[in-house]
């Protein structure tokens, strides 16, 4: 019983490392999109995009680390995100969603998907002058909650962006999956010529627990 609950402590500190290396990332990239409209003395953007950051900060630091949210939440977030992205490129960038209503309900652990958007908003490579449209899509099979993230480039994108174990946001899904399912979770990658998507699957369990917590 001592060894089950100090297991389950050291997951729940290693899942709070995890979050606290994502926030200052996420920071990071966000700071350079207010300096990007700063510097072209797009001052209503930039002050539209501060506001839209401190909300999702808000947002992300809510939940603990240890818990889930239901799949309709994580999309709230990536759509809160994008939204601050979009200040940047503008009408360059495209949001497709394509989720089932099973898979709103199903659980998840928070910020799962925002790395992957990131990872695609950050290396996806769309045609010029076309839009480079960022899918996201949801579905449940077999028992198993699938989530896709889908961006335009061809053997590049997210797979670039997280394939080696420099890459952070494949790297932080993938560690922060293992916490919450061991080896009953996958993060798969694979290109062709609709775009680079990244894959996961876990799972369907009860709200805010780990399985085999």
């Amino acid at each position: 019983m001592a060894a089950g609950a100090l297991e389950t402590r050291l997951a729940a500190a290693n899942l709070e490392l995890l979050r606290s290396q994502l926030q200052p990332h996420f920071l990071f990239n966000a700071l350079n999109t207010v300096s990007t409209l700063v510097l072209k003395s797009d001052m209503p953007a930039a002050d539209d995009a501060i506001v839209r950051i401190s909300r999702y900060l808000r947002s992300a630091l809510a939940p603990r680390a240890d818990e889930t949210v239901t799949v309709a939440d994580e999309l709230a977030d990536v759509e809160q995100y994008f939204a601050i992205e979009r200040l940047r490129f503008g009408d360059a960038l495209g949001l497709e969603l394509c989720i089932t209503e099973a898979a709103r309900g199903a659980y998840v652990p928070s910020h799962i998907l925002q790395p992957l958007v990131e990872n695609a908003i950050r290396h996806g490579m769309a045609p010029a002058g076309a839009v480079m449209r960022v899918k996201v899509g949801a579905s449940i099979d077999g028992g198993r909650l699938r989530l896709r993230v889908t961006d335009p480039a061809q053997g590049g994108g997210v797979a670039v962006a997280g394939a080696s174990t420099n890459g952070f946001g494949l790297r932080y899904v993938r560690e922060r999956l293992q916490l919450f399912y061991g080896f009953e979770a996958s993060v798969t990658l694979a290109s062709s010529t609709g775009g680079t998507t990244a894959t996961v699957e876990v799972p369907l369990v009860h709200p805010g627990k780990r399985t085999g917590a």
